[in-house]
């Protein structure tokens, strides 16, 4: 008898453990992670999607990319316009130069799924301007190749570099993903602080969706608690067609950003020196803190380091909240951190 009871908690225990790791099994999906890097490896092994950081849209409308290696494996195309206002918007030159561009780049690189643009435009670019800009770009990419995903990088609402320029519910239907670039919430622009933090995470991503969700402003769409919170529904599409969106379509378009670099203030007091994770992976104070950053004194430097837990944090909120995935920048602030 003693022998069976011995069985029967042996088998509990180990059905328990198994559960655990179900519940604690947030590993992000190879589609659920991008990654900006400036490096192309030759080698296939990824557990992530790359994204070239490289690339130049010339004011002609020309994509300039240059690279010194061909990727073999499916990748992203990171787009910079060279200028900071758009005002020729729709210009016939332009586009015929954009489209000359994107067949060039459908002969030459084979493996290119789509583009994403990062357009960090000065304080005088108009709403108006800016939307059609964007839209006129995902008009001729889908025209050319309807499976190329066209994607934005934008600054969420609250960032010391938003200058109000984003129309959020036109972009939203003129582009097949967002990444929002949860990073340097404090940057050489600011005083000194950690590059990203929860609570900011959470108030930018409740702006967005209730920009998004206007409709139904008396609902709560976003809490601390994502997994536990009741996801709310979107009104029947055909009642109110100007926003066709529930909670559910609006975090599928969205990747979060996440830093794998930190800020350190100099001796000077100069604040904004970047520090990448990968040279401070080993610290306990990464590895075992509970909070989204630590700060620590090295040869007289301050430096605010995210943590480890805060990555996995977000990274398992992603998941649990219905998001289309993380984008981190960059690969070379934390090879190591990806590779694990």
């Amino acid at each position: 008898m003693k022998h069976v009871f011995a069985v029967l908690i042996l088998l509990l225990l180990h059905f328990d453990n198994i559960l655990c790791e179900s519940i604690l099994d947030n590993t992000l999906s190879l589609d659920k992670k991008l990654v900006f890097t400036n490096h192309i490896r030759k080698s296939n092994r990824y557990n992530y999607k790359t994204i070239f950081v490289k690339a130049m849209l010339k004011k002609n409308g020309q994509i300039y990319w240059k690279p010194t290696s061909f990727p073999t494996h499916s990748y992203y195309l990171m787009v910079t316009p060279e200028f900071r206002v758009w005002k020729e918007t729709n210009t016939e030159s332009f586009l015929h130069q954009f489209r000359n561009s994107l067949e060039n780049l459908s002969s030459n690189y084979k493996n290119l799924s789509g583009l994403i643009l990062d357009a960090e435009m000065s304080p005088i670019q108009t709403k108006k301007e800016y939307s059609k800009f964007i839209c006129s770009l995902f008009t001729e990419i889908k025209n050319f190749n309807s499976l190329w995903m066209f994607s934005i990088a934008i600054f969420p609402p609250d960032h010391p570099d938003q200058n109000g320029y984003y129309d959020l519910q036109k972009l939203f239907v003129c582009s097949d993903n967002w990444i929002i670039m949860f990073y340097d919430e404090h940057s050489p622009r600011t005083a000194e602080g950690p590059v990203s933090s929860s609570n900011w995470i959470h108030t930018n991503l409740k702006s967005i969706e209730t920009q998004l969700m206007q409709f139904e402003p008396n609902k709560t769409i976003h809490t601390q608690s994502i997994p536990d919170q009741q996801k709310p529904k979107a009104k029947d599409e055909k009642l109110n067609p100007s926003h066709p969106f529930s909670i559910e379509a609006i975090r599928k378009k969205i990747y979060l950003g996440l830093p794998l670099y930190g800020y350190a203030k100099l001796k000077s007091g100069k604040f904004g020196k970047v520090v990448p994770i990968q040279h401070w992976m080993h610290l306990p104070e990464f590895q075992n803190a509970k909070t989204d950053y630590v700060k620590f004194n090295h040869l007289g430097e301050v430096h605010y380091l995210p943590t480890l837990n805060f990555l996995r944090t977000w990274e398992q909120k992603c998941i649990q909240g219905g998001y289309a995935g993380v984008a981190y920048w960059r690969e070379e602030f934390g090879s190591t951190y990806l590779d694990h």
